[in-house]
């Protein structure tokens, strides 16, 4: 038997005390080349980054208690370009966007 690896992409987002949103990346095989960021209303962007690692933090400002989307491009070395977008109503700052992959 081989035992199977889990490898888990993962952006979050979590209200702050200050009214901040902490958005957190990380990457479980470390292979990330690049993850671009963006949050926006149906309006206006509200935040976009480019980050080049496999684990960041960053503070967003102007996204508390407003609807949004966080939209996410991730360059990797395994699994190619893998792309997200997910829509948080408002109520909760809270957001996960995962993608576990195996290999067998």
């Amino acid at each position: 038997n081989t035992p199977i690896t889990y490898e888990t992409l993962s952006l979050s987002t979590t209200q702050q005390s200050d009214d901040n949103i902490l958005l957190q990346y990380s990457d479980s095989s470390g292979k990330t080349k690049n993850v671009n960021v963006v949050i926006r209303t149906e309006q206006k962007e509200v935040f976009s980054g480019t980050f080049f690692t496999s684990m960041f933090e960053t503070t967003v400002n102007d996204a508390n208690g407003i609807p949004y989307f966080v939209d996410m491009v991730i360059e990797h070395e395994e699994y190619g370009t893998v792309t997200s977008s997910v829509f948080n109503p408002g109520e909760n700052s809270d957001t996960k966007i995962s993608g576990v992959f195996t290999n067998n």
